[in-house]
């Protein structure tokens, strides 16, 4: 079995920070640092539209699958993801991570945790825990009401930018991969449908690739099969025991922040660096 690496959560940019991205640094970066037939998930945040504009920009010839771009002279993927703001039946407010629906095709901003689960269902893609330990992550929970964890089909055990302490989120990643194994001993019936992901979660160009697992080949007769294609791949990738790669993003995550704090003070005085959306 051929296997390639994969990143497949991304957003390339602080939201708002710059307009625009260059897709053939984009690739390259992912071509040495993942190889051939890697795989680059680039995730929207609402209400950006990070993977639309990427695919829309010009560069390297692709292929598109409607929910990924190929890139045959590089062979390397590109995945679009979603991740979403979600209620839980306490009014709290978490984040999710979905990969595999089409272009164009974006979730409701906060919905329900029950009606997230039945729309990426019915948008075609698959559903994730990210950052499950850390800020806006659904671990907690997810400790509480383990009866969900098979209506996901991955968690995410290692986020690069996660490895950055904050007030009340200490060691997230380990608490992460320990839940993860306890869950899976458990209930062995979880061996076969809830996988993990290991990803960089980077909000710029030199993050990418930094954090990244094995997976099986990705098959690519159509955007189904690139859908099965991860959902089996991260399963199997945790039974298996793949390799995988995980770095402490912990510049990605203080340039994020600053990043993000900088705009949060200038839409307020309504300054703005030069190339802001």
């Amino acid at each position: 079995m051929d296997l390639v690496k994969a990143d497949l959560h991304n957003h390339l940019k602080t939201g708002g920070w710059f307009s625009r991205i260059n897709v053939n640094e984009v690739i390259d970066k992912a071509r040495k640092r993942l190889g051939s037939g890697g795989v680059l998930g680039v995730v929207n945040f609402s209400p950006t539209r990070r993977y639309e504009d990427f695919a829309s920009f010009p560069g390297y010839e692709r292929q598109d699958f409607g929910n990924a771009l190929y890139f045959p002279n590089q062979d390397i993927i590109v995945v679009k993801g979603e991740e979403m703001e979600t209620i839980l039946p306490s009014g709290e407010q978490v984040d999710l991570l979905a990969l595999g629906m089409n272009k164009g095709q974006h979730p409701k901003p906060r919905r329900t945790l029950d009606d997230r689960l039945k729309e990426i269902k019915e948008m075609g893609g698959i559903l994730g825990a990210d950052h499950p330990f850390h800020k806006d992550g659904i671990g907690p929970f997810l400790e509480i009401h383990k009866g969900y964890l098979g209506k996901f089909d991955f968690l995410e055990v290692h986020n690069g930018e996660c490895a950055l302490w904050l007030p009340g989120y200490a060691k997230a990643n380990e608490k992460a991969l320990e839940f993860f194994n306890h869950v899976r001993t458990q209930n062995p019936a979880l061996c076969n449908t809830l996988g993990k992901l290991v990803s960089s979660d980077g909000h710029s160009i030199y993050e990418i690739g930094r954090s990244n697992m094995s997976l099986p080949s990705i098959s690519l007769r159509n955007r189904d099969s690139i859908v099965s294609s991860l959902r089996n791949g991260m399963v199997y990738a945790a039974n298996e025991n793949l390799p995988c790669k995980r770095h402490n993003s912990y510049d990605g995550a203080v340039d994020h922040i600053a990043k993000w704090v900088y705009l949060k003070v200038a839409r307020k005085t309504k300054i703005f660096p030069t190339g802001c959306l």
